[in-house]
């Protein structure tokens, strides 16, 4: 009741690799707010997919719940009954957000229930940020749509075994909010499961991991940046082959962890793979590479659904998105980017293209050329601007 009534609205986007060619699919949110209820709106949503990434209305209302779990009722956590008493939904019979039998349906926890989750997020901050009392609540979108491999087959015992390789899509980068940087691969706000062990999962199952870190880049610029996300290359290990790899993946084609009052959203997802490469030769050279660039061989970008193998010797390399940044990336505390640059999180080209700072080897930020890059990116701006008052020709 003590937030002021209004309307906001967001649209995202699910890209889905089906039938040998990319299909997008729009799940737009209206939500609008009266006294003591909220409606959130779905209508003109995509029809339903033909396909196993659709929504039932279950797992719609579900999602719906998680993103107000997270930014109202995390001190009740999974007693959402409150609520749920202040919720309506409005959402067409035979869409992806509330698909008809017999339609193929995603697990409720993947594909479009991330878009719900994510418009709903974006829309319920608006709405926060209207508020004097709990506009420092608001928050960005963490983490984009999800990055899952599975692996399948038999281990150096003859034993079978599968896993799930979800390092990249939870250990995300948290959003960033209204006063604070997001979490550096915090995941997101809400009780879920944690990454496992590098050496637990090279203990389960045959492979090696080359590298797991934080990447570079990832998280949303903004006056107060997105955390960014987790990269992982991984190989076969002490097996001629791993029989086989499913890869499900979104968030390849548009960015979805979406900035907040200027800020920009977090990286995409992507997967390569390296086939017949000379790891083996580098490893006896005493070199453990650090990028896939380090590394020969035949490179492959793999559709983001599909059904492949791994030969010995093939690497694959995850990169995952970063959460969305807040408020105008020129805003950032030149000190702040250039922090971010000596640990690793953002790259010299990037302070310059996206924050207008530019940092002079040891010296840290050169002011002088930090001012001039940042009146250029202003002046680039308001090139296209029109005045608002005159009529559009």
């Amino acid at each position: 009741r003590e937030i002021p009534d209004g309307r906001w609205t967001c649209t995202n986007y699910l890209d889905y690799y089906d039938d040998q060619r990319m299909k997008i699919y729009a799940c737009p949110l209206t939500l609008i707010k009266e006294g003591n209820g909220l409606l959130f709106d779905f209508t003109g949503s995509s029809k339903q997919a033909p396909a196993v990434v659709n929504a039932t209305y279950a797992a719609t209302e579900g999602y719906l719940l998680r993103a107000m779990l997270g930014l109202f009722g995390f001190a009740v956590s999974h007693c959402p009954a409150a609520i749920q008493r202040v919720m309506r939904i409005k959402a067409e019979l035979g869409t992806i957000v509330h698909c008809a039998w017999p339609a193929g349906v995603c697990k409720g926890t993947t594909s479009v229930t991330q878009s719900v989750w994510q418009a709903a997020t974006f829309c319920l901050s608006q709405m926060l940020l209207g508020s004097e009392k709990y506009g420092a609540r608001a928050m960005a979108v963490s983490r984009g749509h999800l990055l899952i491999l599975d692996v399948l087959g038999q281990d150096q015992y003859g034993v079978p075994f599968a896993a799930v390789l979800q390092d990249c899509c939870q250990a995300a980068g948290s959003a960033a909010g209204v006063a604070a940087n997001g979490i550096d691969t915090g995941g997101i706000p809400e009780p879920e499961v944690s990454i496992p062990n590098v050496e637990g999962n090279e203990f389960r199952y045959p492979i090696l991991y080359l590298y797991r870190r934080q990447e570079a880049d990832s998280g949303g610029p903004g006056k107060f940046r997105g955390g960014v996300g987790l990269s992982m290359a991984f190989m076969p290990h002490d097996v001629p082959e791993i029989s086989d790899m499913v890869i499900h993946t979104h968030g390849v084609t548009f960015p979805s962890a979406l900035g907040l009052s200027g800020g920009y959203p977090g990286s995409l997802n992507r997967i390569t793979i390296k086939r017949e490469t000379n790891i083996q030769a580098l490893f006896q050279g005493g070199t453990m590479p650090r990028s896939l660039t380090e590394i020969g061989g035949q490179e492959e970008l793999p559709p983001p659904f599909t059904h492949t193998f791994l030969r010995a010797g093939s690497v694959v390399e995850c990169v995952g998105g970063g959460g969305g940044g807040y408020g105008d990336p020129l805003e950032r505390a030149p000190e702040a980017v250039a922090e971010d640059v000596v640990n690793g999180l953002v790259s010299q080209a990037a302070a310059r293209e996206q924050y207008g700072v530019v940092i002079d080897g040891e010296r840290g930020v050169d002011r002088d050329a930090t001012g001039r890059e940042q009146a250029t990116v202003k002046t680039q701006r308001q090139s296209p601007a029109r005045n608002p008052t005159q009529r559009l020709q």
